[in-house]
């Protein structure tokens, strides 16, 4: 793999499990209530998993910008996004798609929809191409320019799509029948 490639891919990861983290960290309990919304945990589980989650992502934001442990971390994001995906997919086909995913923290809400499993499948391809060794050569000039500017735009690109998947789920709740 090129290496400008993998650094976007990996610098990009370390942004999205920042985030994620940061949004989970800033509030725990509404996180967990978030959680407790899935059905998946039994109760008595849910405060420490939420702490595990915010922290898990965390630690992935690390180990994916830091390069240490990457074929290890590109396997625990690819494991943590199935295990998201897998929750998600549960609670669409118990055809709870009113809660909240838990994805853009206490600032935003977005239902459950298919669209979160696609996002998460792309996602994981992503972290799953972190495994991949990049070919050693010498960078230039441009090559970092590509990283700074791929970077911004898978960035901007997943905050974009994110908006436009919650404002599409919150309209069609909001128009469907009760």
């Amino acid at each position: 793999m090129d290496p400008v490639f993998h650094w976007v891919t990996r610098i990009a990861l370390a942004i999205l499990f920042a985030s994620a983290a940061h949004h989970k960290s800033q509030d725990l309990q509404g996180f967990g209530a978030t959680l407790r919304e899935y059905r998946i945990l039994p109760s008595r589980w849910v405060a420490s998993g939420s702490v595990a989650l915010a922290a898990s992502e965390g630690l992935l934001a690390l180990l994916f910008l830091s390069g240490f442990a990457l074929p290890m971390a590109s396997a625990a994001a690819v494991f943590l996004l199935a295990v998201y995906s897998a929750a998600i997919g549960v609670n669409l086909l118990r055809g709870r798609r009113q809660i909240d995913c838990g994805c853009l923290g206490p600032a935003g809400s977005q239902p459950l929809s298919a669209a979160l499993l696609v996002r998460n499948a792309i996602l994981g391809f992503g972290a799953a191409l972190v495994f991949l060794e990049p070919i050693d050569r010498s960078y230039s000039a441009i090559d970092l320019l590509s990283i700074a500017g791929g970077t911004a735009t898978l960035v901007l690109l997943f905050s974009a799509s994110s908006q436009l998947v919650a404002q599409a789920s919150s309209s069609r709740q909001i128009g469907s029948p009760s």
